[in-house]
């Protein structure tokens, strides 16, 4: 039991406490949740994933497994997601909210600072490439998915192509196999919006939780947590022991694989008309949830 509770007050407790905070902050001064939110994705997370990139020293067969547990996951869960909605004959608008509620993971504002309470600076370095991954899988199969076939491949790949990550993915990459080291004021800046990037994702992810509340729905609702929450690491623990992924890929990646839905799906539902209503009350009861859910993880895990 001492296990458990010191799992949910050193690791889990602080996010919470953080977005708690940070919800309060918005029921007082309503700050712009989608300019700070602008500031996250174009300035601070492509910082932090250029900083572990080009510091990392990761091996490449190992960033690859990484990379292939994060999509073969995201695969099932939208594979177990239309397969649910089939079987359940969930009217069109409910069935691509709940397809994107179960596959677009929050592995950023939570799962990267959730990440590094529980495994450290070489946990988030696994942690981002997850991430990073998931970030493609977004842009691209879950623009699809939510237009439900009025996307095409050319607008999935330009949103990719959009999105700073990539650049700052390559950056990293390309200073990380060259042994290069970027000039000393720029250097320096980076490593600073690297280090703002966890709180301040944690701010923003209180600020969309104070915006969000639970609606109708509630069969769907409980069963896209269940399934999000506990089916998907499950899966992902399947996963990894038939790709042979062990170690410290494997604790982060289950871990990832676990996290709640993520702010996107919202987004691309309200785009291209999914139930952007019941992703947004997924995103709130699957946040509280997780509480619970990875303290029992975190335990295993570790």
């Amino acid at each position: 039991m001492s296990s458990f509770l010191s799992i949910a007050a050193n690791i889990v407790a602080p996010v919470f406490i953080i977005a708690g905070l940070s919800a309060l902050v918005d029921r007082h001064f309503r700050p712009d949740a989608c300019a700070l939110s602008g500031i996250a994705v174009y300035l601070l997370t492509p910082s932090l994933v250029l900083d572990n990139i080009a510091h990392s020293t990761l091996e490449v067969g190992e960033v690859w497994q990484i990379v292939a547990l994060a999509f073969l996951n995201s695969l099932l869960m939208v594979v177990l997601g239309i397969g649910i909605c089939r079987l359940l004959s969930f009217e069109r608008d409910l069935a691509t909210g709940f397809i994107l509620a179960v596959a677009l993971l929050n592995t950023g504002n939570y799962g990267l600072p959730i990440s590094d309470f529980a495994f450290g600076k070489e946990g988030l370095q696994r942690a981002v490439i997850f991430f990073l991954a998931s970030s493609v899988w977004t842009n691209t199969v879950g623009i699809y998915v939510a237009s439900r076939g009025t996307g095409t491949a050319r607008q999935a790949v330009l949103n990719v192509l959009k999105a700073p990550l990539i650049y700052a993915m390559v950056a990293g990459f390309i200073l990380n196999i060259t042994n290069t080291a970027l000039p000393l004021p720029l250097e320096r800046a980076v490593s600073l919006l690297s280090q703002a990037t966890v709180p301040f994702m944690l701010v923003v992810l209180g600020l969309q939780l104070s915006r969000t509340s639970l609606t109708g729905r509630l069969a769907p609702l409980g069963l896209a947590v269940f399934v999000m929450l506990v089916i998907g690491p499950l899966l992902t623990i399947g996963l990894a022991a038939l790709l042979g992924v062990s170690g410290l890929a494997r604790q982060v990646s289950v871990l990832q694989a676990a996290m709640p839905t993520g702010v996107m799906s919202s987004v691309l539902a309200t785009l291209f008309g999914g139930d952007a209503r019941f992703v947004a009350a997924t995103i709130l009861l699957s946040t509280l949830a997780s509480m619970a859910t990875l303290t029992v993880l975190l335990a295993y895990l570790m």
